[in-house]
């Protein structure tokens, strides 16, 4: 469950962005990491009580970082496996330990996204601000470039080439006016796209949207649907360009106050 804020308090936080690689990002263009919710859960609730905790969470500490990608970037994933948590506390020295929630989420339109830190214990008695520290490690792009690919099959096993990868269609589903369909791809071209249009012959939009994405290793599936029955499609892929993968460390803290 994504958190649920229960007070703000927003600062912009010097973030200077080194790249993995060694790339450096250009002086002014780097993401900023900002506090984007707090929630704090204490209760003792029966063990039948389920829907006797607040938010419908464990007893703890979240807190959620939200980047914000500079014009120009977009951002396409954020990596929790090889980001860094090094301290995560309150201002009177509980350390809370923690770790990043498992499913980060990403904008659509790659403007930025979200993480949370999730932690089992709660601020000590007396405490104002939580106080979080490390380094987040973002994959990145200088912006996305449309790629159409022409009279696409849409049947069981059928293949077309997206540049230089070959895309198999799967799990062709007609309901009602909608049709479904998953394209099975490598992972990495899959993380590359930032969305999909489709066409019909005539080059007239067809309603229909990127419904979700899966891996397994290596291999990809995306999950598409569009409101047509047209058995042949344009599909445009927006695909990012400039891929990179960058470090970048933050510091934040976040006052809560609770009236009454």
């Amino acid at each position: 469950m994504r958190v649920l804020p229960l007070a703000f308090c927003f600062g912009v936080v010097s973030a200077a962005t080194i790249a993995s690689a060694p790339q450096q990002a250009p002086a002014g263009a780097q993401p900023q990491i900002v506090v984007g919710g707090i929630q704090i859960v204490k209760v003792v609730a029966a063990k039948d009580d389920t829907f006797g905790t607040p938010f419908n969470s464990e007893n703890g500490t979240r807190l959620a970082l939200w980047v914000k990608m500079p014009a120009g970037q977009g951002l396409i994933e954020i990596d929790e496996d090889a980001s860094l948590m090094a301290h995560f506390g309150d201002d009177k020295g509980t350390d809370l330990g923690g770790k990043f929630g498992s499913f980060p989420h990403e904008f659509k339109d790659g403007s930025g996204g979200t993480i949370d830190i999730h932690s089992t214990g709660q601020p000590a008695a007396g405490a104002t601000k939580l106080l979080a520290e490390g380094t987040l490690v973002l994959n990145v792009s200088t912006g996305a470039k449309p790629q159409r690919v022409p009279n696409v099959a849409i049947e069981n096993g059928k293949t077309f080439m997206l540049g230089t990868t070959r895309i198999t269609v799967a799990e062709v589903e007609m309901r009602d006016d909608e049709q479904k369909f998953t394209l099975k791809l490598p992972r990495a071209v899959m993380e590359g796209i930032k969305d999909v249009r489709f066409f019909d012959a005539k080059a007239q939009p067809v309603a229909g949207e990127k419904n979700g994405t899966g891996y397994m290793n290596d291999a990809g599936e995306m999950s598409l649907s569009v409101k047509s029955k047209l058995k042949t499609l344009t599909i445009e892929f927006d695909v990012w360009q400039g891929r990179r993968t960058i470090k970048v460390p933050f510091k934040v803290q976040a006052g809560v106050g609770l009236g009454g």
